[in-house]
């Protein structure tokens, strides 16, 4: 793990008094704190509409604690504002190893961000979203984080703070959805496929020595060992996606990960190891026959524009349609210069529906 602050950074659980109209309500900023929990969701829920916003079979609070628990450092780094004894604002974000270019960074992303509707309107929320670059309690997320990675929101307040705020770079290779219709007959596989197919409840040991294999043909993509994807896939908290690997002699040759949330299927997730579009190609099959089998009208993989997968997947029948988001970096212990590779479209990236919070 990169760029970590000292662990012995003096506590100061809140900001000096933020200087505010009159006519302006008092507030404080500080992290998270164990027990925290309760009073977060209940501004989650109060902020939107649906919280969360993908299906689970947990209590909201289960989901809550899982998504706040990404990586060992994550807690370090949840924000609450408070009106007196009242949390008034919440800040959550995942953070994630990623590869880029054969090095293992340090990353985040910001995943819900959201004050209650009675403090709205009265820079709070561009308050704390400045905390990226401002010290809170002897941190900043700019001196323990190598880049910041995320996808732009289309919510009105956080466009505007994206231009308030600039700093941020898009991917060259940007997210297409390709887009399938769940009906009509399921391509026929070819005979005497070399590999098995098989649904686990979870990863086991391979996925770490397969993921050493399948990482360097990308330049950029999310760490997925067994315990990362154990986290993201495997735990029922996160929601209730499927786990299909394809093996041969023993060896795991790829996965594809599925799910249905709000009446649309997912691929949430599909690799395989280098030249293997075959497997990959089989998995996508068996993904498509799963969702068969439920009463769904489409079904979307997110994949980059650029990505080897997508020739054997618009093979299945899967077109490409609007993208319902871009992916922006900003350079933190890692430079700009560092990370100039991202801006080209060339990039080889790896990134999928599952790399976000959003299914």
């Amino acid at each position: 793990m990169s760029g970590l602050v000292p662990s012995g950074s003096q506590r100061n659980d809140a900001l000096p008094a933020v200087k505010q109209p009159a006519s302006r309500t008092q507030w404080h900023i500080r992290f998270y704190r164990e027990g925290d929990e309760p009073a977060m969701l209940r501004v989650l829920q109060a902020s939107f509409s649906v919280w969360p916003k993908v299906e689970t079979s947990v209590q909201p609070i289960d989901h809550l604690r899982w998504k706040m628990a990404s990586h060992p450092i994550a807690s370090r780094f949840h924000l609450v504002a408070e009106h007196g004894a009242e949390i008034i604002a919440v800040r959550l974000f995942i953070a994630r190893d990623v590869m880029f270019a054969g090095r293992t960074l340090l990353a985040y992303q910001p995943v819900d961000i959201s004050v209650i509707p009675d403090f709205q309107d009265q820079g709070l929320l561009k308050q704390i979203r400045a905390l990226d670059y401002k010290r809170l309690e002897g941190r900043t997320y700019a001196e323990t984080f190598d880049m910041k990675l995320f996808y732009e929101s289309g919510h009105p307040a956080a466009k505007q703070l994206q231009k308030e705020i600039p700093g941020s770079f898009a991917l060259g290779n940007q997210l297409a959805v390709l887009d399938h219709p769940n009906d009509g007959d399921r391509p026929t596989p070819p005979d005497g496929t070399p590999f098995a197919i098989r649904q686990t409840p979870a990863f086991d040991d391979r996925l770490d020595v397969f993921w050493r294999e399948a990482s360097p043909q990308f330049d950029l993509i999310h760490a997925r060992t067994k315990d990362v994807m154990n986290w993201r896939y495997a735990d029922p908290r996160a929601g209730d996606f499927t786990i299909t690997l394809a093996e041969g002699d023993g060896l795991l040759l790829g996965y594809v990960i599925t799910r249905c949330s709000r009446g649309r299927g997912y691929i949430a997730d599909i690799l395989a190891l280098p030249n293997r579009i075959d497997v990959v190609a089989a998995l996508a099959r068996s993904a498509l026959t799963q969702f068969r089998q439920a009463s769904l009208e489409r079904i979307e993989c997110w994949l980059p524009a650029r990505h080897p997968y997508q020739t054997p997947l618009r093979g299945l029948g899967f077109a490409p349609r609007r993208s319902p988001l871009r992916v922006r970096y900003r350079p933190f212990l890692t430079s700009e210069r560092d990370l100039a590779l991202l801006q080209e479209p060339t990039a080889r990236i790896h990134f999928t529906a599952g790399d976000t919070d959003l299914v």
